[in-house]
């Protein structure tokens, strides 16, 4: 690292919260936002410069100006549930986002989006694939556009699905009955290879650019909720062979050669979590 960047987290939850950390041990300053008052005094004794920051709309922070001044901010926040224009709603959130970094002086934003851009057809999917085939993708595929419309240069990166840590996948489907597509495929990512994504996108300075977060393995639905179940000891899902659910395979290949990123949990099937831990 050529110089001390400081790196605003807007969002410091299950993803935004390691990759604070991961980037204080780098040498980094970091200043992180979180929505709850609660969650302050934890953020802080990691070393994270924290504060309440919310979008309601409208930006209500302590200090909003020092947030957004920082060199790059990490845009993580959710998309908007249960309201009449999503797309408008979660649009409206970003844009003011993305207008305090730009008077802040920021000059890069990396978005956390969703390989949820891309239809579930079954092959090989890369990241000129994405289209707005369902109202997810395009809430996210419009809130992509506005990131990457700003005054700042934007990166863009398309999570597979987050588990590990304390998110163990072995409950999510636990004793379910029918489910269907148990032949499709997979896209997951572990939280330390989401973090280490994001991790390297900053210390490879690859700005203006789009990359999938996924691992290179995609064991079957089927396969890997069963095993998942069995690794927590709960009642396996039963899946229906004759319910067919077409799924894409999400292909990590430009992160991994752009980034020159190799994966700690390249598979699925070997992924860890905090039980697991000492």
């Amino acid at each position: 690292m050529s110089e001390r960047k400081r790196i605003g987290i807007l969002g410091c939850g299950w993803l935004g919260r390691p990759l604070a950390r991961r980037l204080l041990e780098l040498g980094y300053d970091v200043s992180g936002s979180t929505t709850s008052s609660e969650k302050l005094s934890a953020l802080r004794e990691d070393g994270i410069d924290a504060q309440v920051l919310t979008l309601t709309p409208g930006i209500e922070a302590e200090d909003p100006s020092s947030f957004f001044s920082a060199d790059i901010l990490f845009l993580n926040i959710p998309p908007d549930r249960q309201v009449e224009d999503p797309v408008k709603a979660y649009g409206t959130r970003v844009q003011e986002a993305v207008a305090a970094a730009e008077e802040g002086g920021c000059n890069w934003i990396i978005f956390a989006s969703a390989t949820s851009v891309y239809p579930s057809e079954p092959g090989d999917t890369v990241e000129q694939d994405a289209r707005p085939h369902s109202e997810r993708a395009r809430v996210l595929l419009h809130a992509e556009e506005i990131v990457q419309a700003s005054a700042c240069d934007a990166t863009v990166i398309r999570y597979g699905g987050l588990v590990g840590g304390d998110r163990h996948p072995g409950r999510f489907l636990a004793g379910r009955t029918g489910v269907p597509g148990g032949d499709a495929p997979v896209n997951l990512i572990h939280q330390e290879d989401a973090v280490g994504i994001a991790v390297a996108v900053i210390e490879k300075n690859a700005r203006n650019d789009v990359f999938n977060a996924v691992t290179n393995e995609h064991p079957s639905r089927a396969e890997f909720y069963k095993a998942a179940a069995a690794d927590l000891g709960v009642t396996p899902p039963t899946f229906d062979p004759s319910a067919d659910r077409p799924n894409k395979t999400v292909i990590n290949t430009h992160a991994r050669r752009q980034l020159g990123y190799t994966f700690k949990f390249p598979d699925p099937r070997t992924f860890h979590y905090a039980s697991e831990s000492a």
